[in-house]
């Protein structure tokens, strides 16, 4: 039986566009150790930059793409950026301008699934104020988009127009990520 490498498990090694670490037979458990180390130490947000950066690496090393040899059609791997699949290329493409556009930034930086593993685990993912907030109401158990429309007229001082539109976009794009469902209107997160 192999042992792995040295670098096994260190979150500041491991890169899904080194080539050594794709080539690596255990870079999939090595991203997942890494993780789980990230896990043990104390919040701060530095170390929520490095989850995400994290979740970036462990889903480009288990998609086909990366694996690829440069020269040979393989996407040109960047350091915090996934390629998206043709599959995720035509659902993002159904989706309007707006919602596309923003499905498309957050889905090629992996934030859908690291915003998953965040919340499951009860901490926010939210970079911005609106996903802090929707994430905040998720984590708690869910909310209606009335009352999530009421949390963005008071706390970030909208309009009651303004807030009904960026409910509406703020669910279309979470919704898009996989990350909540809508149940007898009420908003829920998405639990797998």
């Amino acid at each position: 039986m192999l042992s792995n490498p040295a670098c096994f498990g260190s979150p500041v090694a491991i890169s899904h566009i080194c080539p050594t670490c794709r080539a690596c037979d255990a870079n999939v458990a090595c991203a997942r150790s890494a993780e789980q180390a990230l896990l043990r130490m104390p919040e701060s947000p530095l170390l929520k930059s490095e989850r995400l950066r994290i979740a970036v690496v462990r889903q480009a090393l288990t998609s086909a793409p990366l694996g690829a040899v440069e020269g040979e059609g393989a996407p040109r791997a960047k350091p915090n950026r996934l390629p998206l699949s043709a599959q995720q290329e035509e659902f993002i493409a159904s989706l309007p301008q707006q919602v596309a556009s923003m499905v498309r930034k957050l889905q090629t930086r992996g934030w859908f699934e690291f915003a998953r593993s965040e919340m499951l685990a009860g901490r926010n993912p939210g970079r911005n104020d609106w996903q802090k907030i929707l994430c905040a109401k998720l984590i708690a158990g869910g909310v209606s988009r009335k009352d999530l429309a009421l949390a963005y007229e008071s706390q970030l001082r909208m309009t009651p127009g303004s807030a009904k539109v960026r409910v509406s976009k703020a669910v279309s794009v979470f919704t898009a990520g996989g990350l909540l469902v809508e149940l007898s209107s009420c908003l829920y997160l998405r639990q797998n």
